[in-house]
Protein backbone atom coordinates (compact mmCIF):
# COMPACT_ATOMS: atom_id res chain seq x y z
CA UNK A 1 0.00 0.00 0.00
CA UNK A 2 1.41 3.40 -1.04
CA UNK A 3 0.92 6.04 1.65
CA UNK A 4 0.16 9.51 0.19
CA UNK A 5 0.24 13.06 1.46
CA UNK A 6 -1.92 15.58 -0.39
CA UNK A 7 -0.14 18.91 -0.77
CA UNK A 8 -2.53 21.82 -1.18
CA UNK A 9 -6.17 22.19 -0.13
CA UNK A 10 -7.61 22.98 -3.55
CA UNK A 11 -10.40 21.72 -5.76
CA UNK A 12 -7.85 19.61 -7.62
CA UNK A 13 -6.79 18.11 -4.28
CA UNK A 14 -10.32 16.83 -3.73
CA UNK A 15 -10.15 14.95 -7.05
CA UNK A 16 -6.77 13.47 -6.07
CA UNK A 17 -8.04 12.32 -2.68
CA UNK A 18 -11.14 10.65 -4.13
CA UNK A 19 -9.16 8.85 -6.84
CA UNK A 20 -6.44 7.64 -4.43
CA UNK A 21 -9.06 6.38 -1.98
CA UNK A 22 -10.66 4.44 -4.82
CA UNK A 23 -7.37 2.64 -5.57
CA UNK A 24 -6.62 -0.75 -4.04
CA UNK A 25 -2.97 0.23 -3.62
CA UNK A 26 -3.14 3.85 -2.44
CA UNK A 27 -4.00 5.40 0.91
CA UNK A 28 -4.18 9.07 1.92
CA UNK A 29 -2.76 10.09 5.30
CA UNK A 30 -1.99 13.85 5.33
CA UNK A 31 -3.55 16.99 3.93
CA UNK A 32 -1.14 19.94 3.89
CA UNK A 33 -1.95 23.63 3.55
CA UNK A 34 -0.26 26.80 4.71
CA UNK A 35 -3.73 27.69 5.98
CA UNK A 36 -4.27 25.22 8.81
CA UNK A 37 -8.01 25.99 8.98
CA UNK A 38 -8.31 24.97 5.33
CA UNK A 39 -6.38 21.75 6.02
CA UNK A 40 -8.65 21.00 8.98
CA UNK A 41 -11.74 21.40 6.80
CA UNK A 42 -10.35 18.79 4.42
CA UNK A 43 -9.34 16.52 7.29
CA UNK A 44 -12.90 16.42 8.63
CA UNK A 45 -14.34 15.75 5.20
CA UNK A 46 -11.89 13.01 4.18
CA UNK A 47 -10.57 11.66 7.51
CA UNK A 48 -6.98 12.88 7.00
CA UNK A 49 -4.32 14.29 9.30
CA UNK A 50 -4.12 18.07 8.80
CA UNK A 51 -0.83 19.94 8.93
CA UNK A 52 0.73 23.23 7.91
CA UNK A 53 4.22 21.82 8.50
CA UNK A 54 5.68 20.50 5.23
CA UNK A 55 8.78 19.20 7.03
CA UNK A 56 6.57 16.95 9.14
CA UNK A 57 5.43 15.15 5.99
CA UNK A 58 8.92 14.97 4.50
CA UNK A 59 10.30 13.46 7.72
CA UNK A 60 7.55 10.86 7.99
CA UNK A 61 9.18 7.70 6.62
CA UNK A 62 5.78 6.05 6.21
CA UNK A 63 4.86 8.56 3.50
CA UNK A 64 6.09 7.32 0.14
CA UNK A 65 4.36 9.66 -2.31
CA UNK A 66 2.99 13.18 -2.59
CA UNK A 67 0.47 14.72 -4.94
CA UNK A 68 1.06 18.46 -5.35
CA UNK A 69 -1.94 20.66 -6.13
CA UNK A 70 -1.02 24.10 -4.85
CA UNK A 71 -0.79 27.25 -6.99
CA UNK A 72 1.59 26.53 -9.92
CA UNK A 73 4.36 28.88 -8.74
CA UNK A 74 5.10 26.49 -5.84
CA UNK A 75 4.95 23.18 -7.73
CA UNK A 76 8.63 22.71 -8.56
CA UNK A 77 9.95 23.96 -5.23
CA UNK A 78 7.71 21.55 -3.30
CA UNK A 79 8.51 18.68 -5.67
CA UNK A 80 12.28 19.25 -5.44
CA UNK A 81 12.17 19.10 -1.64
CA UNK A 82 10.09 15.92 -1.81
CA UNK A 83 12.57 14.25 -4.19
CA UNK A 84 15.43 15.24 -1.89
CA UNK A 85 13.63 13.32 0.88
CA UNK A 86 13.16 10.33 -1.47
CA UNK A 87 9.42 10.80 -1.97
CA UNK A 88 7.66 10.02 -5.25
CA UNK A 89 5.72 13.00 -6.66
CA UNK A 90 2.69 13.52 -8.88
CA UNK A 91 2.25 17.20 -9.77
CA UNK A 92 -0.87 18.93 -11.03
CA UNK A 93 -0.41 20.55 -14.42
CA UNK A 94 1.43 22.81 -15.10
CA UNK A 95 4.70 21.50 -13.73
CA UNK A 96 5.30 25.14 -12.69
CA UNK A 97 4.50 28.66 -13.84
CA UNK A 98 8.23 29.53 -14.06
CA UNK A 99 10.32 27.81 -16.73
CA UNK A 100 13.56 28.15 -14.75
CA UNK A 101 12.06 26.50 -11.67
CA UNK A 102 10.74 23.70 -13.87
CA UNK A 103 14.18 23.29 -15.44
CA UNK A 104 15.75 22.91 -12.00
CA UNK A 105 13.18 20.24 -11.13
CA UNK A 106 14.00 18.42 -14.36
CA UNK A 107 17.70 18.45 -13.46
CA UNK A 108 17.07 17.18 -9.91
CA UNK A 109 14.76 14.45 -11.20
CA UNK A 110 17.40 13.32 -13.71
CA UNK A 111 20.01 13.15 -10.96
CA UNK A 112 17.88 10.58 -9.13
CA UNK A 113 18.50 8.17 -12.04
CA UNK A 114 14.97 6.71 -12.01
CA UNK A 115 15.19 5.86 -8.32
CA UNK A 116 12.00 7.84 -7.77
CA UNK A 117 8.81 8.21 -9.79
CA UNK A 118 7.99 11.80 -10.76
CA UNK A 119 5.12 12.68 -13.06
CA UNK A 120 2.72 15.50 -13.99
CA UNK A 121 -1.05 15.22 -14.33
CA UNK A 122 -1.94 14.96 -18.02
CA UNK A 123 -5.28 13.26 -17.69
CA UNK A 124 -6.34 13.78 -21.31
CA UNK A 125 -3.64 11.31 -22.36
CA UNK A 126 -5.51 8.66 -20.36
CA UNK A 127 -8.92 9.38 -21.89
CA UNK A 128 -9.92 6.20 -23.82
CA UNK A 129 -11.37 8.34 -26.64
CA UNK A 130 -8.11 10.23 -27.17
CA UNK A 131 -6.13 6.99 -26.93
CA UNK A 132 -8.35 5.45 -29.59
CA UNK A 133 -8.04 8.55 -31.82
CA UNK A 134 -4.25 8.40 -31.56
CA UNK A 135 -4.23 4.72 -32.55
CA UNK A 136 -6.54 5.39 -35.50
CA UNK A 137 -4.30 8.24 -36.63
CA UNK A 138 -1.16 6.09 -36.39
CA UNK A 139 -2.93 3.28 -38.28
CA UNK A 140 -3.67 5.62 -41.19
CA UNK A 141 -7.44 5.72 -40.71
CA UNK A 142 -7.71 9.28 -42.07
CA UNK A 143 -4.60 9.21 -44.27
CA UNK A 144 -2.01 11.95 -43.90
CA UNK A 145 -3.03 14.54 -41.27
CA UNK A 146 -2.69 18.19 -42.23
CA UNK A 147 -4.63 20.12 -39.57
CA UNK A 148 -5.58 19.73 -35.90
CA UNK A 149 -8.29 22.09 -34.68
CA UNK A 150 -9.01 22.75 -31.01
CA UNK A 151 -11.59 25.12 -29.57
CA UNK A 152 -12.19 25.72 -25.87
CA UNK A 153 -14.82 28.30 -24.92
CA UNK A 154 -15.47 28.33 -21.16
CA UNK A 155 -17.04 30.68 -18.63
CA UNK A 156 -15.01 31.71 -15.59
CA UNK A 157 -16.52 34.12 -13.07
CA UNK A 158 -14.94 36.81 -10.90
CA UNK A 159 -15.18 34.42 -7.94
CA UNK A 160 -13.05 31.90 -9.82
CA UNK A 161 -10.24 34.44 -10.31
CA UNK A 162 -10.38 35.79 -6.75
CA UNK A 163 -10.62 32.47 -4.91
CA UNK A 164 -7.78 31.27 -2.71
CA UNK A 165 -4.99 33.82 -2.71
CA UNK A 166 -6.11 35.22 -6.07
CA UNK A 167 -3.25 33.77 -8.13
CA UNK A 168 -5.55 32.93 -11.07
CA UNK A 169 -6.32 36.60 -11.64
CA UNK A 170 -2.62 37.49 -11.61
CA UNK A 171 -0.73 34.72 -13.38
CA UNK A 172 -3.45 32.19 -14.20
CA UNK A 173 -3.87 33.08 -17.85
CA UNK A 174 -5.96 30.90 -20.15
CA UNK A 175 -2.89 29.08 -21.51
CA UNK A 176 -1.06 28.18 -18.30
CA UNK A 177 -4.30 27.29 -16.52
CA UNK A 178 -6.55 25.65 -19.14
CA UNK A 179 -5.09 25.64 -22.64
CA UNK A 180 -1.97 23.78 -21.51
CA UNK A 181 -4.00 20.55 -21.26
CA UNK A 182 -4.89 20.75 -24.94
CA UNK A 183 -1.42 21.88 -26.01
CA UNK A 184 -0.16 18.81 -24.16
CA UNK A 185 -2.53 16.67 -26.23
CA UNK A 186 -1.36 18.13 -29.52
CA UNK A 187 2.31 17.56 -28.62
CA UNK A 188 1.48 14.00 -27.54
CA UNK A 189 -0.18 13.39 -30.90
CA UNK A 190 2.29 15.16 -33.19
CA UNK A 191 5.57 15.88 -31.37
CA UNK A 192 7.30 19.15 -30.58
CA UNK A 193 6.37 22.00 -32.95
CA UNK A 194 8.82 23.64 -35.34
CA UNK A 195 7.25 27.09 -35.07
CA UNK A 196 5.03 28.65 -32.40
CA UNK A 197 2.77 31.67 -32.86
CA UNK A 198 0.15 33.13 -30.56
CA UNK A 199 -2.11 36.13 -30.18
CA UNK A 200 -3.15 36.62 -26.56
CA UNK A 201 -5.60 39.22 -25.31
CA UNK A 202 -7.71 40.15 -22.30
CA UNK A 203 -11.48 40.54 -22.48
CA UNK A 204 -12.30 40.88 -18.77
CA UNK A 205 -10.95 44.00 -17.08
CA UNK A 206 -10.89 42.65 -13.51
CA UNK A 207 -7.82 40.41 -14.01
CA UNK A 208 -4.15 41.09 -14.68
CA UNK A 209 -3.59 38.26 -17.15
CA UNK A 210 -5.07 37.39 -20.55
CA UNK A 211 -8.19 35.25 -20.75
CA UNK A 212 -8.24 34.54 -24.50
CA UNK A 213 -5.65 33.17 -26.91
CA UNK A 214 -5.26 32.05 -30.51
CA UNK A 215 -2.34 29.65 -31.00
CA UNK A 216 -0.89 28.22 -34.20
CA UNK A 217 1.73 25.46 -34.13
CA UNK A 218 3.54 24.17 -37.21
CA UNK A 219 5.24 20.78 -37.18
CA UNK A 220 8.25 19.52 -39.21
CA UNK A 221 5.95 17.66 -41.64
CA UNK A 222 4.15 21.00 -42.33
CA UNK A 223 1.07 19.89 -40.41
CA UNK A 224 -0.52 22.68 -38.39
CA UNK A 225 -2.51 22.92 -35.18
CA UNK A 226 -4.96 25.79 -34.79
CA UNK A 227 -6.17 26.38 -31.24
CA UNK A 228 -8.57 28.94 -29.78
CA UNK A 229 -8.97 29.29 -26.01
CA UNK A 230 -11.14 31.66 -24.00
CA UNK A 231 -12.54 31.80 -20.47
CA UNK A 232 -14.35 35.09 -21.13
CA UNK A 233 -17.43 33.47 -22.67
CA UNK A 234 -20.95 34.10 -21.43
CA UNK A 235 -21.59 30.35 -21.38
CA UNK A 236 -19.32 27.32 -21.47
CA UNK A 237 -19.39 25.09 -24.55
CA UNK A 238 -18.13 21.53 -25.08
CA UNK A 239 -14.54 21.64 -26.29
CA UNK A 240 -13.74 20.59 -29.84
CA UNK A 241 -10.77 18.48 -30.93
CA UNK A 242 -10.68 17.60 -34.63
CA UNK A 243 -7.95 16.14 -36.81
CA UNK A 244 -8.27 16.48 -40.59
CA UNK A 245 -6.47 14.11 -42.94
CA UNK A 246 -6.29 13.28 -46.64
CA UNK A 247 -8.93 10.53 -46.21
CA UNK A 248 -11.21 11.93 -43.53
CA UNK A 249 -11.57 13.43 -40.09
CA UNK A 250 -11.22 12.34 -36.46
CA UNK A 251 -13.57 14.05 -34.01
CA UNK A 252 -13.46 13.65 -30.24
CA UNK A 253 -17.21 14.09 -29.89
CA UNK A 254 -17.86 10.74 -31.59
CA UNK A 255 -18.61 12.12 -35.02
CA UNK A 256 -15.68 10.58 -36.88
CA UNK A 257 -16.01 11.01 -40.64
CA UNK A 258 -14.08 8.79 -42.99
CA UNK A 259 -14.22 8.05 -46.68
CA UNK A 260 -14.93 4.36 -46.07
CA UNK A 261 -17.85 3.01 -44.09
CA UNK A 262 -18.48 -0.55 -42.90
CA UNK A 263 -14.83 -1.61 -42.56
CA UNK A 264 -14.32 0.85 -39.71
CA UNK A 265 -17.58 0.30 -37.80
CA UNK A 266 -15.77 -1.72 -35.08
CA UNK A 267 -13.70 1.40 -34.30
CA UNK A 268 -16.87 3.41 -33.69
CA UNK A 269 -18.36 0.65 -31.53
CA UNK A 270 -15.20 0.60 -29.45
CA UNK A 271 -15.33 4.40 -29.04
CA UNK A 272 -18.88 4.21 -27.67
CA UNK A 273 -17.87 1.41 -25.30
CA UNK A 274 -14.88 3.42 -24.08
CA UNK A 275 -17.15 6.37 -23.32
CA UNK A 276 -19.21 4.14 -21.00
CA UNK A 277 -16.09 2.71 -19.33
CA UNK A 278 -14.60 6.17 -18.78
CA UNK A 279 -17.60 7.21 -16.66
CA UNK A 280 -16.49 4.73 -13.99
CA UNK A 281 -12.73 5.00 -14.46
CA UNK A 282 -11.98 8.63 -15.13
CA UNK A 283 -8.76 9.60 -16.95
CA UNK A 284 -7.37 11.09 -13.70
CA UNK A 285 -8.04 7.83 -11.86
CA UNK A 286 -6.30 5.88 -14.62
CA UNK A 287 -3.26 8.18 -14.43
CA UNK A 288 -3.08 7.85 -10.64
CA UNK A 289 -3.22 4.06 -11.06
CA UNK A 290 -0.38 4.35 -13.60
CA UNK A 291 1.62 6.44 -11.10
CA UNK A 292 1.07 3.91 -8.30
CA UNK A 293 1.91 1.02 -10.61
CA UNK A 294 5.15 2.74 -11.64
CA UNK A 295 6.14 2.96 -7.96
CA UNK A 296 5.23 -0.65 -7.20
CA UNK A 297 6.95 -2.02 -10.33
CA UNK A 298 9.92 0.37 -10.27
CA UNK A 299 9.31 1.59 -13.82
CA UNK A 300 8.88 5.01 -15.51
CA UNK A 301 5.42 6.61 -15.41
CA UNK A 302 3.48 7.19 -18.63
CA UNK A 303 4.08 10.96 -18.40
CA UNK A 304 7.58 12.23 -17.60
CA UNK A 305 8.80 15.51 -16.12
CA UNK A 306 10.67 16.07 -19.40
CA UNK A 307 7.43 15.89 -21.40
CA UNK A 308 5.71 18.30 -19.00
CA UNK A 309 8.69 20.66 -19.27
CA UNK A 310 8.45 20.67 -23.07
CA UNK A 311 4.74 21.53 -22.93
CA UNK A 312 5.43 24.34 -20.46
CA UNK A 313 8.13 25.64 -22.77
CA UNK A 314 5.60 25.98 -25.61
CA UNK A 315 3.19 27.79 -23.29
CA UNK A 316 5.90 30.21 -22.11
CA UNK A 317 6.80 31.04 -25.73
CA UNK A 318 3.13 31.73 -26.39
CA UNK A 319 2.82 33.97 -23.31
CA UNK A 320 5.33 36.44 -24.73
CA UNK A 321 2.71 37.74 -27.18
CA UNK A 322 0.28 39.22 -24.63
CA UNK A 323 -0.98 42.65 -25.62
CA UNK A 324 -3.95 44.74 -24.48
CA UNK A 325 -3.95 46.71 -27.74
Amino acid sequence: MIQFAIIGASGASISHIKKIKKSKYGECKYIYSRNIQRAEEFSRQFNLTPTDDYERILNDTNIQALTIATEPSRHSMLAIKALEYDKHVLIEKPVDSDINKAKKLLEIEKSKKSKLVASVVSQNRFDPIFIDMKKQLENGLIGVPFLCETKMFWKRTSDYYSSGNGWRGKIGNVLINQGIHFIDLVIWFFGYPKTIFSNNFRVKSNIDCFDSSIVTLTFPNKMKASMIFSTACQNSEPFQFNIYGSKGKLNYNNRTKIGIDSHFLPHLTKRIKNRIISRDNSPLYIQIEDFINAILCNKPPAVSIKEAFEVLNVVKECENNFSDN
